[in-house]
């Protein structure tokens, strides 16, 4: 649904860059050849690139190039030589070509450090900025389609004794095995975020109470072999609240979730408590 949503917003960005490649091409047309009008093509170039990415960038320099050769060539009555206009043409194409390459490489490094301030430099998981921004977005949607939602609260057991016992090289490998168990058994669609020390949240989309509890119950299974396989003295406590109409705020979802996350540690650890609201 995401990707159509994109795709969608792409071809509009498109279509809006053409028409405006049009109206520019026509109105420097219409202004004569005396006017220099190339920098206002990049207009169109700038927009579509930065919005639409690099391949529909250089269409869009492309089409750009030839509105300002016809402008210009129907424009101007002669030249000094018959390869005045294409040569012209070549080098504002060159021109647009190297403000794309330069804009698409720009908005790439951008995203990548956008991507990297919401993720935990460990585990390569959300962070719990990323987390509350995610999850409020889904918690949205599943209120505006009526679809339930899940939410874990993941706490680690004695995490303490192994950075005490072992050491916290081991210790950061252990979160990292965590992630990683975790990931191989969630969907794309699902949120992942590390939320402290040893704490992390699960999001479930689209998730009802008895799809989440098996879930849950065959992560946290695999989390303890991968515990026992390594000697790391480390169980699992999750808290779990399914919403089946989520009205509640991310911010309030988690203080419950964390509260029934708490109850497990309070009574013998290492367990699951899962709650339905209705």
């Amino acid at each position: 649904m995401k990707s159509y949503i994109i795709f969608q917003d792409k071809k509009l960005i498109t279509v809006a860059g053409l028409i405006l490649v049009f109206l520019l091409g026509y109105t420097d047309y219409i202004i004569g050849y005396a006017f220099s009008f190339s920098l206002f093509y990049l207009i169109p170039i700038i927009i579509v690139t930065w919005y639409a990415g690099f391949k529909i960038g250089i269409f869009i320099s492309i089409c750009s190039g030839i509105a300002w050769f016809f402008a210009d060539t129907l424009s101007q009555p002669y030249y000094s030589h018959v390869l005045v206009p294409y040569w012209n043409a070549f080098v504002r194409f060159g021109i647009f070509l190297v403000v794309t390459t330069l804009l698409a490489k720009l908005k790439v490094t951008l995203d990548k450090e956008k991507q990297l301030a919401r993720k935990d430099v460990l585990t390569q998981s959300w962070n719990s900025l990323a987390f509350y921004e995610l999850a409020k977005n889904e918690n949205a949607r599943a209120l505006r389609y009526n679809h339930a939602i899940t939410l874990a609260y993941i706490d680690l057991d004695n995490f303490k004794s192994v950075n005490d016992q072992f050491g916290h090289l081991i210790g950061d490998r252990l979160l990292i095995e965590v992630v990683q168990v975790i990931h191989h058994r969630i969907r794309t669609s699902d949120i992942l975020a590390r939320l402290g020390g040893d704490e992390f949240a699960l999001l479930l989309p689209e998730t009802d109470g008895k799809a989440a509890k098996y879930l849950i119950n065959r992560i946290r299974r695999e989390l303890l072999a991968v515990m026992k396989k390594n000697d790391w003295p480390v169980t699992f406590s999750i808290g779990m609240t399914t919403f089946t109409k989520p009205d509640s705020s991310v911010k309030e979802m988690l203080q419950v979730t964390d509260e029934l996350m708490y109850q497990v540690k309070r009574n013998k650890k290492n367990d699951i408590m899962h709650k339905i609201f209705n």
